[in-house]
């Protein structure tokens, strides 16, 4: 290695770039990790281990940038090479700021200003997001086609007519069941990019459902006639994890089945249920002695109580608290297996469609931005679209919940991050009342932080952390 840390053989400042991040932070991880505070590790203080958490979602955002194939036009290959360079940067700025909140000097002071600004002098002067959106978002094409001329022959109408018709349209082109990941992230697309936030979440969220918990070995048995029912529109469905006061946390669910011989009664409360306010089955986790179940209730069972919930985000969504005193929830209707391995790999799906739902709102709202402000959050959506790709691509279509809870920290990030900025451009403007704005943004902020996002995924971000200290270590052993 010479002098200015440039590797033999290594000319390429955008690969350069990358290397030194992931250098970096591995260093500052490292480091971290040495270091007691109250005797404990500082690598375990939340604030610290989020940041670095976030640190390594922005190097593995600018490592996808770098494995995405080359385009033929060099103005675009050049601004693919900004946008690696960028997410580097942004990843040893979070470096920095971890040392600065550990209240120590940072090590290596001229990192960031390497990567900044000595090689991106070598890239492109701030051209036009148009260069280079990153990899094409799945808006055309035969799919793609069918699924606009879907939602396009579904004149709106009452909410609950219109969200039954919008599915049953969209099953006859992408039927649920038979719909590989990539085909439902292109419906997930397609959808927000033609219908308003919260119809078009309430429709995905339909849908993921009826994939995840009507579909496959586990379901109850009497999952093949509500399948038939949720497939064509139907029977509208929800699921019900979200609690009052634990939130996500399955560890702290409140909400009990109890009851012997196959016959259960299901106690607790749900809150933030997407869709609940006009479902007509609820999937519902709960507790029983010390495993999690899962359960199909009709919305409308005695023991089942419904308020609707208010809320800027996503208007037409449905939110609504659901409250269960006794339900009866025989054993033909619970979902087979253990709840909790069925609920994380519902949750990896959840993960990437929301994903790319709020990254294709974030595109569309991009536009509305001023030039001079549109380059960086470009960048950082071009970026957060090749960690996506990357995901979809890699693992045999499997992806886990490490992979998958990056993609979503990354693309709704930059959907908050797009989102506010087109609030504060367009609000008083004639022609852009503010109310819809807001809307907008308190949805994308929502998404943001939605089944935990900022502490969950971003823990076991953390995890792989831990993993490339480890093996960084036992490369010096």
């Amino acid at each position: 290695m010479s002098g200015d840390g440039t590797r033999p053989g290594e000319t390429d400042p955008a690969v350069r770039a990358v290397r030194m991040a992931g250098d970096y932070l591995t260093r500052v991880a490292r480091w971290l990790s040495r270091r007691r505070a109250f005797g404990a590790s500082l690598l375990d203080n939340p604030l610290l281990s989020r940041r670095l958490a976030a640190a390594l979602v922005d190097l593995r955002a600018a490592q996808a940038v770098l494995a995405t194939r080359p385009g033929a036009d060099p103005a675009a290959e050049a601004e693919r090479r900004a946008v690696a360079v960028h997410g580097a940067a942004a990843c040893v700025e979070r470096c920095a700021e971890v040392h600065a909140g550990a209240g120590v000097f940072d090590p290596a002071p001229d990192a960031v200003r390497e990567i900044r600004y000595r090689l991106a002098d070598r890239q492109p002067p701030n051209g036009p997001y148009e260069r280079w959106p990153g990899p094409p978002a799945r808006l055309t094409g035969v799919l793609a086609d069918g699924l606009r001329a879907a939602i396009t022959g579904t004149p709106p109408g009452p909410h609950d007519g219109w969200v039954r018709g919008l599915i049953a349209g969209v099953e006859r082109v992408s039927p649920v069941a038979t719909a590989s990941l990539r085909e439902e992230v292109t419906v997930a697309e397609v959808l927000a990019a033609s219908l308003p936030s919260g119809p078009a979440a309430h429709v995905m969220t339909h849908r993921q459902v009826v994939r995840s918990y009507l579909t496959g070995p586990g379901t109850a048995s009497a999952a093949p006639g509500l399948l038939e029912r949720a497939r064509e529109g139907r029977a509208l469905v929800a699921v019900a994890v979200t609690e009052p006061d634990s939130g996500s946390d399955l560890s702290g669910m409140r909400t009990r089945l109890r009851g012997a011989d196959g016959s259960g009664r299901l106690d607790g409360v749900k809150t933030y249920v997407t869709g609940g306010a006009g479902c007509d089955l609820v999937l519902v986790a709960a507790r029983e002695e010390s495993r999690t179940v899962l359960g199909w209730i009709d919305a409308d069972s005695p023991g089942v109580s419904r308020r609707a919930l208010p809320s800027r985000a996503w208007q037409g969504v449905g939110f609504a608290e659901l409250t269960f005193r006794g339900c009866p929830l025989p054993a033909e209707r619970r979902h087979r297996g253990e709840g909790m391995t069925a609920l994380l790999t519902g949750l990896v799906t959840e993960r990437l469609i929301l994903a790319a739902h709020q990254l294709a709102h974030a595109r569309h709202r991009l536009a509305d931005l001023p030039a001079p402000g549109r380059t960086e959050p470009a960048r950082r959506l071009a970026a957060a679209q090749c960690l996506l790709e990357a995901t979809l691509t890699g693992a045999d279509g499997a992806p886990g919940m490490a992979e998958a809870s990056m993609v979503k920290f990354a693309c709704c990030a930059v959907a908050a991050e797009v989102t506010a900025a087109r609030t504060a451009a367009l609000a008083g403007r004639p022609g852009h009342p503010s109310g819809p704005l807001l809307d907008d943004e308190a949805g994308a902020r929502a998404a943001c932080f939605a089944g935990g996002t900022a502490d969950v995924a971003l823990a076991v971000a953390g995890g792989q952390i831990l993993s490339l200290i480890a093996a960084k270590e036992g490369e010096h052993a």
